[in-house]
């Protein structure tokens, strides 16, 4: 985890920038089309961006040299500068793509743990750069999660006070860096900045994989950063596969077996499909029957428990399943989450390297947001018990009539006898 933090930290922009301020708190929409990004920005903003028009008012209002400011922003991965008519602030909004960031695709897909572990790094590199850190927080939104920097510098031996909103998306850096030269952040600003951030819109990203199957009766949502793979071996009972694009072999697969359609015709007759259902009320012996089905999932299946994940209970394991081969670099271990529902199993298996789960967040928001319908290999067992029962219908109405042309054949031979005798 460390290695690819110290990778992050190179991304990080330490904007020295131009002077500002803001007090109104009306805002107006701002579209920056070279990022497909969308906020809305005090009304009273002077607006700078990397295309910077020759009779822009703040360079007119303070003699700037746009073809420096031009190639400052573009080397800064500045995409937007707001700047206060008083000079009290600036809201400085940084894009920045590095291939160190691909080993966090995206700040959402990091567990609590994870970011708080990312966020003392930065606030390490801050202190080192000799800014004054007084803590993080994490923020979230509808469109993204943030880490909520604060801290203050030195410009023109002026104290600055920043609020930094802090995320990554589709492994690029957004930086939105409130900075106030009052020498304090004032509660206009920090209300303000607060519904710059709830207003913004990331348009054309990955929203993630949306997955469903009729056959199955099986839908999930799995997180952005997972592409779908066909593998070239068969996998028997496997239905889809994903990999992470940090390429670092993390892994999801969804197995799909219909247990009771593989039983033989006695052990039907004798087992319903209800009755091969784990629910809250599983016990021991009850999960020791699917053990030959499930056991392979699990490194001991005596340590397996029963976990409620969602809306429906699974078996699952704190010890992760290990994988050793030709092919694997290393060991490779493998979580997993099972249930059997109306005689189908339904099985879902995280893989990672050691210290490689960077993402088990999103394999356990896959598992929470599965819903099951009535899959289609139900229908198809109705219609068969349809048919079957109409077939003993008619061969027992026609067993009935042999049985009474029978019976009339024999008594007709009978009265015969009789009055022969």
């Amino acid at each position: 985890m460390k290695k690819f933090l110290v990778g992050l930290l190179c991304c990080l922009l330490f904007i020295q920038g131009v002077d500002i301020n803001a007090q109104e708190i009306e805002m107006t929409q701002v579209t920056l089309e070279e990022v497909d990004i969308s906020m809305m920005i005090p009304i009273t903003c002077y607006l700078l961006g990397q295309n910077i028009a020759e009779n822009d008012p703040y360079l007119e209002k303070v003699g700037g040299d746009r073809e420096k400011i031009k190639d400052y922003y573009k080397d800064a991965g500045i995409i937007l500068n707001a700047i206060a008519q008083d000079d009290s602030y600036e809201i400085v909004v940084t894009m920045n793509e590095n291939s160190n960031i691909d080993y966090v695709y995206s700040m959402q897909s990091l567990s609590e743990e994870q970011i708080s572990e990312f966020a003392e790094t930065i606030q390490t590199a801050y202190a080192s750069y000799g800014y004054k850190v007084n803590g993080y927080r994490l923020y979230d939104t509808e469109e993204a999660s943030y880490v909520l920097f604060h801290f203050t510098q030195l410009y023109d031996e002026k104290t600055v006070e920043c609020y930094q909103y802090y995320t990554i998306r589709e492994s690029r850096i957004y930086n939105i860096t409130l900075r106030s030269y009052l020498g304090e952040i004032t509660t206009d600003m920090e209300e303000m900045i607060r519904k710059v951030i709830d207003s913004i819109s990331f348009g054309g990203m990955n929203q993630g994989t949306i997955y469903q199957d009729k056959e199955s009766g099986v839908d999930f949502h799995l997180a952005e950063g997972w592409n779908k793979i066909v593998n070239t071996r068969e996998e028997q009972y496997v239905q889809a596969q994903y990999m992470h694009t940090n390429e670092l072999g993390e892994s999801i697969q969804f197995f799909c077996m219909d247990l009771w359609g593989n039983m033989n015709t006695l052990h039907q007759l004798t087992t319903t499909r209800e009755e091969l259902t784990i629910t809250e009320n599983t016990l021991r012996y009850d999960k020791k029957k699917y053990q030959s089905y499930i056991s392979g999932f699990f490194m001991d299946y005596q340590d397996v428990t029963m976990e409620k994940i969602g809306n429906y209970w699974y078996i699952t394991s704190e010890k992760p399943l290990q994988v050793e081969s030709d092919s694997i670099d290393g060991v490779y271990l493998q979580k997993s989450a099972v249930t059997v529902r109306n005689g189908i199993l339904y099985a879902y298996q995280y893989g990672y390297y050691e210290e490689g789960n960077l993402h088990e967040a999103d394999y356990l928001e896959l598992i929470q947001s599965v819903t099951y319908q009535e899959p289609q290999i139900l229908l198809e067992d109705g219609q068969y018990y349809k048919n079957i029962a109409g077939l003993l219908y008619k061969m027992t109405l026609i067993a009935l009539l042999i049985l009474t042309a029978s019976a009339g054949i024999v008594y007709l031979y009978y009265k015969e006898w009789k009055e022969e005798k």
